[in-house]
Parts: C-alpha cells; sequence; structure tokens
C-alpha cells in the first residue's frame, strides 16, 4: 500500500476478506499477517511469494513436514502452524536480501473451543510481536 504513515488505519474493503473457506467451520485457525516497507512495486512483491517455493530449503521443508506433524495430537494443526512459519520466515529472508524492512508480524492460533465457540470472535488492539503494529480484527463463520 502507498502512503501508510503513523496510525495509518488499512482497511480490506468494507466486507473484510476470505482467509479461509470450507463448508464447515474449522476446529483449528492459523493466520500470520506481515506489514513490510518495501520500494519494490507490486509485480515485484508479487515475484517474491513465488521466491518461496523456489528457496533452496523448500524441498527439504516439504519433505520433512510429515515427520514434524507425525505423533502430533493433532497434525493439521501442527502442519498449518509449521507452514505459516516456513512461509513468512522464508519471506522475511528474502525481503531483507533485498534491502525490504518488515515493519511489524503478527503470528495467530486459534481453536474453536477457546477463541469462536459459535463462529464469531472480535478483538482490538493487538499488539504484533515488534511492538509496531496493533491490529483490530474480526472472524466469522457459519456453518
Amino acid at each position: 500500500m502507498e502512503s501508510v504513515k503513523d496510525n495509518h488505519s488499512l482497511f480490506f474493503g468494507d466486507t473484510g476478506y476470505v482467509l479461509y473457506q470450507s463448508q464447515q467451520i474449522p476446529d483449528n485457525f492459523n493466520w500470520c499477517f506481515t506489514a513490510v516497507k518495501s520500494s519494490r512495486d507490486q509485480n515485484e512483491f508479487g515475484q517474491v511469494m513465488e521466491e518461496v517455493v523456489n528457496d533452496s530449503e523448500f524441498d527439504a521443508f516439504a519433505d520433512n513436514l510429515g515427520t514434524l506433524v507425525w505423533g502430533a495430537a493433532n497434525p493439521a494443526f501442527t502442519a498449518g502452524v509449521e507452514v505459516a512459519k516456513y512461509t513468512v520466515s522464508t519471506v522475511s529472508k528474502i525481503l531483507q536480501e533485498a534491502g525490504d524492512e518488515q515493519v511489524g508480524i503478527l503470528y495467530m492460533s486459534l481453536n474453536r473451543n477457546q477463541h469462536y465457540l459459535h463462529g464469531e470472535r472480535k478483538k482490538d488492539d493487538v499488539p504484533d510481536l515488534s511492538g509496531n503494529l496493533h491490529i483490530d480484527y474480526s472472524i466469522f463463520a457459519v456453518s
């Protein structure tokens, strides 16, 4: 996004953005939000995402994913967390090599019993890991 300044609010349209879609409300939901300061244009930034699967460590990660989730109490949840961690760390590495700067990052793992029992969750002013961002979000689901 262009011209973002301190205390700027970003909106994902008046209806939000679908992060996950299925026939049922999931028992677990993982997401991460990364804000990056970059001099690249949007097309160049899209190429960064393509570089994730072309990263030299991707095949090793994919091969080891089964080992990481083997015996886990909830393999789908564990896999989701590991994929998110790998993707964000790889994107961060690629951006830093090009001189781009990560401004903020938020990892979140939610489970239905604790966080969205009836398919809804709304939180405001959630600090990210860097302390640079405060995020307001809502999750809504129906089945």
